[in-house]
């Protein structure tokens, strides 16, 4: 649940035209070389189109170890997936992969794009907000406080509450 809050929270937080959820920059670090999940970066210029047409997605994948990754695309609202829900990319030398997706949605409105990187280890989650006609995407800002980890990631905190039955 909470791992879940986050990341909604953090695709709030990110919003706007360009979209990148990185769970730590490893500064210093080559490309390719880590192999955990928490190296892996997914971003994209935005997406944007109309109602009833194909809106293609271009993602950017970044840290990826050199054995690749295995993607899975959702959907959320009445955005529906046009392309195959799962892939497997290959990294090149740098550890960078690209992939396409092909959405659609049938009235105007503000959908997400749910991306989910799995390699060994982890996986990485990102939603990309997908603009249709000629709605406004504001995100909201996160209920909680910024804080930064004993590890050194930025962390969101969410209020919450316990119940008991």
């Amino acid at each position: 649940m909470k791992i879940s809050l986050l990341l909604i929270s953090l695709a709030m937080v990110c919003g706007g035209a360009s979209v990148c959820v990185c769970a730590s920059e490893l500064a210093g670090s080559q490309p390719g070389v880590k192999t955990g999940y928490d190296s892996i970066r997914v971003s994209t210029s935005g997406a944007e189109g109309e109602p009833r047409k194909p809106i293609r997605v271009r993602i950017d994948f970044a840290g990826l170890p050199a054995s690749g990754a295995a993607i899975t695309y959702t959907t959320e609202g009445g955005l529906a997936l046009e392309s195959a829900a799962q892939t497997r990319l290959s990294a090149d030398s740098r550890g960078s992969a690209q992939d396409t997706v092909t959405v659609q949605a049938g009235t105007a409105g503000v959908y997400f794009l749910n991306v989910f990187a799995h390699v060994p280890g982890g996986s990485k989650a990102a939603s990309i907000p997908v603009t249709v006609g000629n709605a406004v995407y504001t995100p909201r800002p996160a209920p909680g406080k910024s804080a930064v980890g004993t590890d050194g990631q930025r962390v969101l905190e969410m209020p919450a509450q316990e119940t008991r039955d």
